[in-house]
């Protein structure tokens, strides 16, 4: 293998380590990475033992030095050489981390798509809370008012009481109105008296006027007969 273990550690910005769902797709990722390196290493050590052989032939010195990826043995044109095998592996494992990065992403995404019916919902439940929580305290406000209020006990007796109350002032008022109607009946009774008194009266007046009126035209008469015997002496 041409490069370092190490990179198969993936890192994450702030991972939280309340999120289950998150941890799982990192431990994915990281379980295929490591396949990937166990098939690479498994395609690169075959690839090199069936090439050791050969390259011990040529230069044993040269195939040790290959093997223990030292470069102190090696000629300029070896060293760059295994310098561009070194490269190819890296890329080609870049190539494989990318990969498997975007399957990654593409699950990641799934998720998302997955999860957007319980994200939605549970919008929805964060706004019912915030809205019960509105109410509550809109209900503590209530009864913080409420709380000098007389009790249902206290507000029955009250509205008896007040029953009573109007009942008894009706009473009163019916029997003012008996009072008062009593009192305009003898009014009325009074007037009536009076107004008999006064007709009564009227009538005697007229009579009187009437005997005037005939004691006066006879006084008047004796008069002239008076008058007229004195003539007659």
């Amino acid at each position: 293998m041409m490069f370092d273990t190490h990179s198969v550690q993936v890192n994450y910005v702030n991972p939280e380590e309340d999120q289950p769902d998150c941890n799982l797709i990192r431990e994915q990722i990281a379980e295929e990475l490591l396949e990937k390196l166990k098939e690479i290493q498994q395609t690169s050590q075959s690839g090199f033992e069936a090439a050791v052989p050969r390259l011990q032939e040529l230069d044993a010195v040269k195939a040790l030095s290959v093997k223990n990826m030292s470069t102190r043995a090696l000629s300029f044109d070896d060293e760059e050489l295994l310098h561009a095998v070194r490269l190819t592996a890296e890329t080609e494992w870049m190539n494989v981390r990318k990969d498997v990065a975007r399957q990654a992403c593409t699950a990641v995404e799934q998720c998302i798509i997955d999860d957007e019916p319980d994200l939605r919902q549970l919008i929805e439940d964060t706004q019912v809370c915030e809205d019960m929580d509105e109410m509550q305290i809109e209900v503590q406000k209530l009864e913080e008012e409420l709380s000098g209020a007389p009790s249902f006990e206290d507000a029955v007796e009250i509205f008896s009481s007040s029953e009573r109350f109007m009942k008894e002032e009706e009473e009163l008022d019916r029997l003012i109105l008996a009072e008062e109607i009593e009192w305009v009946k003898l009014e009325l009774q009074q007037a009536r008296l009076r107004n008999a008194e006064i007709r009564q009266r009227h009538e005697w007046l007229l009579q009187q006027e009437k005997m005037l009126e005939k004691n006066a035209a006879k006084v008047r008469e004796l008069k002239h007969e008076i008058t007229n015997l004195r003539f007659e002496w």
